[in-house]
């Protein structure tokens, strides 16, 4: 199973292969809950791991958990990146050759210069040690 999650700019791609092992489904994140109790925003932060959201998006998952905001903005060219990096994995799965079980790409990282790089990095800390309190007892 080929999972894409396309968020403000970055995409993360997780590959379940129940060919070659038994895998609990979507690696037990969502063991003991029916997916149909989950809102879409608890989906999100059982099945995409923290670290993996770019930092342009905590000001978003801030309102969201406030409640000030019901959408996500979606940026055209991340949707389409799944679809190639789908394509990639298909194939490489379909020929039997192994594949990364986690892809993320993030399109604003692969743009920036070297010192707004360490910046966003920096950003993304603080950020990520804001959210990880409350992500944690969302996710449950």
């Amino acid at each position: 199973m080929v999972c894409g999650y396309d968020i403000a700019g970055a995409q993360l791609v997780l590959v379940y292969d129940y060919r070659v092992r038994s895998l609990p489904v979507l690696g037990g994140r969502l063991a003991g809950r029916s997916v149909e109790s989950l809102d879409p925003l608890r989906f999100l932060a059982r099945v995409v791991p923290l670290r993996a959201v770019p930092v342009e998006m905590f000001g978003e998952l801030r309102r969201q958990l406030r409640g000030e905001s019901a959408g996500f903005p979606q940026l055209v060219y991340s949707a389409q990146l799944f679809g190639v990096l789908a394509c990639r994995v298909g194939l490489d799965l379909l020929a039997g050759r192994p594949v990364r079980h986690r892809i993320a790409v993030d399109v604003h990282t692969l743009t920036r210069t070297g010192r707004r790089r360490w910046r966003v990095r920096l950003a993304r800390l603080v950020e990520l040690a804001r959210m990880s309190r409350a992500a944690l007892a969302y996710r449950r």
